[in-house]
């Protein structure tokens, strides 16, 4: 006796019996909370959407040898695998599932393993916990410092000359991969804190107030981005804008952080450039210095000519645009612009303010993982100073305040944006 497998002659096997077994179907089960995972959810592909909550399992014995899922976290919350009573899944007894992340989950009889099928990848805006899930051979992360506030303008007498505040000095960023992490060990993640801006000058023939400096963001003890220094109070002579920050230390007001260039700007087209932090130009209106990585330096100017842009960095915050001045003619200036990421120019970003007392543009916020554009300057008036615009998040820094007559406060400095860490696994 011979079996035909294919209805056709000549493809036979004597005395055989043939089965052949179909390949079990994968089907999507969407949801945003927990249900138990149970027999039922073989070969299915649990597809949580959003959310934060733990996962669930049915005990090991129960869903026997064999059983396998996928999980999938599509959404932007954390979801913790968490298996029955004692039970373990990867050696832990629970885990955090990030965003993106994909996972084969497979039962022994008596805990579950898993295999990594996507990577996640984490976006920290405020301080908290990163706990390293099991599964991957290292991480990517890139953390960027927070960018500092301008600097208020001067209040003064007509007749004489006011500065307005320097821009803040932009955040750095430092990326890395890091290997050797240990499974369910949580890692502190630091995410610095935008600086003020300086408050507006309320007392006659006083110079404005020095802007704030930004905050240090970190990887734990592993990877630091350091923030910018605090744009410069307006005064009746020049006064110093905020360094940007560098991967080695921070930037101050009139220098960037470490390692930064040798030679602070003294040009307004941004023609030095830094692998660290940005230097701020001391002499006339230079545009501050720009940067690689490091935070760029914010505008700054003598109170007798014309408002410099804020320095622009390739990866790094980009500094924000000086605040206006009143000339000793009492003739209104415009605000300078504030500098932008993934460039070596100076300005280019968010606008300052009109001659008219208007206020500075606030920066954008950063897309794709990089940092946000600076705020612009204040502009100045013949009545009330204008603020600097704010700088975007993360890392930018924000413009100066605008100068002012006596009979007005002076414009208020632009506060810095926060700092972020980004973190994804490397499967």
């Amino acid at each position: 006796m011979s079996t035909t497998i294919d209805g056709t002659a000549g493809i036979t096997f004597p005395n055989a019996s043939v089965q052949v077994a179909a390949a079990p179907s994968v089907v999507v089960s969407n949801r945003t909370s927990n249900t138990i995972l149970s027999a039922a959810d073989l070969s299915t592909l649990i597809n949580i959407t959003s959310g934060t909550f733990s996962q669930t399992f049915t005990a090991a014995a129960t869903l026997g040898s064999g059983w396998f899922c996928y999980i999938r976290n599509s959404g932007t919350g954390d979801i913790t695998l968490d298996p029955n009573a004692s039970e373990l899944i990867d050696g832990l007894a629970t885990y955090v599932m990030y965003g993106g992340e994909t996972r084969l989950v497979q039962c022994t009889g008596t805990a579950f393993t898993s295999v990594v099928l996507s990577p996640f990848y984490r976006t920290f805006t405020a301080t908290g916990t990163f706990t390293q899930p099991p599964g991957y051979t290292a991480i990517g992360t890139r953390v960027i410092g927070a960018g500092a506030g301008g600097g208020s303008g001067r209040r003064g007498l007509a007749g004489n000359a006011r500065g307005g505040g320097a821009g803040g000095g932009g955040g750095a960023l430092a990326t890395q991969i890091i290997s050797g992490l240990t499974a369910g060990t949580g890692y502190t993640m630091t995410i610095g804190a935008g600086g003020t801006g300086g408050a507006a000058q309320t007392v006659d023939t006083t110079n404005g107030n020095v802007g704030v400096v930004g905050g240090t963001s970190s990887f734990s003890t592993l990877l630091y981005a350091y923030g910018g220094g605090g744009g410069g109070g307006g005064s009746d002579g020049i006064n110093g804008a905020g360094g940007g920050g560098g991967t080695g230390s921070a930037g101050t007001t009139g220098s960037g952080g470490n390692p930064k260039q040798t030679a602070d700007m003294t040009t307004a087209n941004g023609a030095l450039n830094s692998v660290g932090g940005g230097g701020a130009s001391t002499i006339g209106n230079g545009a501050a210095g720009c940067a690689e990585y490091g935070g760029a330096g914010g505008g700054r100017n003598d109170a007798a000519t014309a408002v410099a842009a804020g320095g622009s960095s390739l990866y790094g915050g980009p500094g924000g645009g000086s605040g206006a001045n009143l000339t000793n003619g009492n003739v209104a200036l415009i605000g300078g612009a504030g500098g932008t990421f993934n460039s070596y120019t100076a300005g280019g970003g968010a606008a300052g303010g009109a001659a008219t007392g208007a206020n500075g543009t606030d920066g954008t916020a950063g897309v794709n993982g990089f940092c946000g554009s600076a705020g612009g300057g204040g502009g100045s008036g013949t009545g009330i100073g204008g603020t600097g615009g704010a700088g975007g998040a993360p890392g930018a820094g924000g413009g100066g305040g605008a100068a002012s007559v006596n009979t007005f406060n002076s414009g208020v400095g632009g506060a810095g944006g926060r700092g972020e860490v980004q973190v994804w696994g490397v499967a």
